[in-house]
């Protein structure tokens, strides 16, 4: 791999913050978060890179966003979704194995490569704001655009053992946010999101967006379609 292409190393995140990932553990319900079973991997390096490229590739997110008053940390994760479980407990395990079957292929699921959760919590601060002391309502848009950007979700996933077969990610066809409550800042947020369905190159995604009481400020759903061609990853190093 040339160096233009050549990823980050996994000690570069170029965030505001030297440690993202102690910051959130130094906060009690993130570090519960971060340490409950059901989490399977902690991000890819396990921060997500935001150094600024040359190319300007992800410019809102590595420069603009990357600020002590705008997002002052952020780490992803992978969760455990639990599988589905069918109805009825007197049928046999070949009949709920063969249930649970029928279900993941009719939501295009496989079962070495099943649908897990993705997600992000991000320390937001008041360069976000839209009204006095509130984020702004499209930045709830930006948290699933950056999360649902599945070249780096599907990657994650395949480092966990379930592999993929996307090579270069995937383009946005829709996305609708249903707001709830205000996002007031500063804040730490928990962003989730996942695949809930499967047909062809059309992935369908759901998510919602959480403070650290739990209450659900937006959720969201989305339509993206996996790509087979270069999207723009690492374009500087056609220049």
């Amino acid at each position: 791999m040339p160096a233009s292409q050549a990823p980050p190393s996994p000690l570069t995140h170029n965030q505001p913050l030297p440690n993202p990932l102690a910051h959130f553990h130094s906060i009690p319900w993130c570090h519960a978060l971060l340490t409950h079973r059901s989490i399977l991997h902690i991000a890819i390096r396990p921060i997500p890179d935001r150094t600024a490229l040359a190319s300007t590739e992800s410019s809102l997110v590595r420069e603009t966003l990357n600020t002590p008053r705008t997002v002052y940390a952020c780490v992803t994760f992978l969760l455990y979704v639990k599988e589905f479980q069918p109805d009825g407990a007197s049928i046999s395990k070949e009949e709920k194995e063969a249930a649970r079957k029928t279900e993941m292929q009719a939501r295009g699921e496989e079962k070495e490569n099943p649908f897990q959760e993705y997600g992000a919590l991000v320390d937001l601060r008041d360069g976000v704001n839209g009204y006095k002391g509130t984020a702004h309502g499209g930045f709830s848009g930006w948290c699933w655009m950056r999360l649902w950007g599945l070249r780096r979700m599907l990657r994650l996933i395949s480092l966990t053992g379930m592999h993929t077969r996307v090579e270069h990610g995937a383009l946005t066809a829709s996305l609708t946010v249903n707001f709830k409550k205000p996002l007031y800042t500063p804040r730490v947020v928990v962003v989730r999101g996942r695949v809930v369905d499967k047909k062809g190159r059309k992935l369908t995604v759901k998510g919602s967006l959480a403070d650290g009481e739990g209450n659900v400020l937006a959720e969201a759903d989305g339509v993206w379609i996996m790509a087979n061609g270069d999207i723009g990853r690492w374009t500087d190093a056609k220049l």
